[in-house]
């Protein structure tokens, strides 16, 4: 059964620095039991840019602890067509190993040469009923 849909990010990522969704978001994300994660990255540039997403889960909405103990998407390749637009991708995450906290956030990070592109992020959440 779908919980909700949502537009978690809608921004442009520039550097190697990591990146959250907003705090606002981490309740709504905490209380699924599982996530369809989209991406869309447009205009992007740099050296072998990659790009690293992981879940994080918290207790109380302040500590902070990796979902797993490895990135769901670990320094995958994004170097688009050859203009740099568009690439997607979509998947299924689940807390069927690690339980998700009542709060839930997401870690954005690029990797490479100078990376940079406009990334769009939607997720999906998921009741039992999936």
């Amino acid at each position: 059964m779908i919980v909700f849909r949502a537009k978690l990010f809608d921004g442009f990522l520039k550097g190697t620095g990591n990146v959250y969704t907003q705090t606002a978001d981490a309740e709504l994300l905490g209380a699924v039991e599982r996530l369809t994660i989209g991406m869309v990255f447009n205009g992007v540039t740099g050296t072998s840019p990659t790009f690293t997403l992981q879940l994080e889960n918290s207790p109380d909405g302040t500590r902070w602890m990796n979902q797993s103990a490895t990135p769901e998407y670990d320094n995958v390749g994004i170097s688009g067509d050859s203009s740099g637009n568009s690439v997607v991708w979509t998947t299924n995450f689940g807390s069927t190993t690690v339980t998700i906290g009542g709060y839930l956030r997401i870690r954005l990070a690029l990797g490479g040469g100078s990376p940079s592109g406009y990334l769009r992020l939607w997720a999906v959440g998921h009741g039992p009923a999936f």
